[in-house]
């Protein structure tokens, strides 16, 4: 869920929202294969992708036999998002409160402290970044094995 400009090159894989970047080594769709091990998610900011980007992380979770923990990365346009989902049919909230062994929100960024690293590259004239307007949750979605390697390991 990255595009080639902002993907890490240090992860072995990665998952972009556009089929086009297939050509530069992007999977496409990552609602096709099952999470697994550890990875980092940062939907792109629709409303039904963060939902079944979530849903698929905790059911990944769910059916996984090694360790399993996708560290996400969702938005909060205060509560207008929720609202605005919970008339969908869609409530990120509600999934996280519904696996509280799997689902854990290790911390909330406010928006005055996000920051967002330049682009390596531009294609024309360098277009100064916007601050970010709303809080970013970082949370884990994880299985009991993911669990117990990471206090093993810390």
């Amino acid at each position: 869920m990255a595009s080639l400009l902002d993907f890490n090159p240090n992860y072995s894989h990665y998952w972009s929202a556009d089929s086009r970047d297939a050509l530069f080594g992007a999977h496409f769709n990552s609602l096709l294969s099952q999470f697994t091990g550890f990875s980092v998610c940062h939907p792109i900011y629709n409303e039904q992708t963060m939902n079944l980007s979530l849903r698929h992380a905790i059911y990944s979770a769910i059916l996984s036999i090694e360790a399993t923990a996708s560290f996400m990365f969702l938005p909060s346009w205060n509560e207008s998002i929720i609202t605005n989902l919970v008339l969908r049919g869609l409530n990120p909230s509600s999934l996280l409160t519904a696996y509280p062994l799997l689902c854990y929100k290790l911390v909330t960024n406010p928006a005055n402290q996000i920051a967002y690293a330049s682009p390596q590259s531009w294609i024309s004239q360098e277009t100064p970044l916007p601050q970010a307007s709303w809080n970013l949750h970082s949370t884990a979605v994880w299985n009991t094995a993911a669990r117990l390697h990471l206090n093993k390991q810390s």
